[in-house]
């Protein structure tokens, strides 16, 4: 659950902050993709896009980043789940390892650091 946390709050903060598909459509490249979508794909007219009165939705690049990480999320995020399965088995192995080993627990070596110091804080 973390990891699915963090990729899709760090995917919407990257497309909120550098709006890939605009700065990609800046390119000879989109352009193409754009008029190309546009003419095959999308209707001729578009007439209104309703959006609920929230200030939330009213920001433009509010909508604009939505519209993006819902994108690169299916572009993207779709073939990038068995790594991310991976991953979290990679990091679950590691952990039991950690907890295997008798000085590998970060919890004990962390209260292991705090009685020795105390120790050393009454002997003074």
């Amino acid at each position: 659950i973390a990891i699915e946390t963090a990729w899709h709050v760090a995917l919407f903060a990257t497309c909120y902050r550098y709006r890939p598909l605009v700065q990609l459509s800046k390119t000879d490249i989109g352009q193409r993709v754009i008029t190309t979508i546009q003419k095959r794909v999308l209707p001729q007219k578009v007439t209104s896009w309703t959006l609920p009165k929230n200030n939330f939705f009213s920001c433009q690049r509010t909508v604009v980043a939505a519209s993006e990480w819902f994108f690169f999320n299916k572009a993207i995020g779709i073939p990038l789940w068995p790594t991310k399965v991976l991953l979290a088995g990679w990091m679950n192995s590691k952990i039991e390892e950690d907890m295997e080993h008798p000085n590998g627990n970060v919890f004990r070596r962390l209260s292991t650091i705090s009685t020795r110091r105390r120790s050393t804080e009454k002997k003074e």
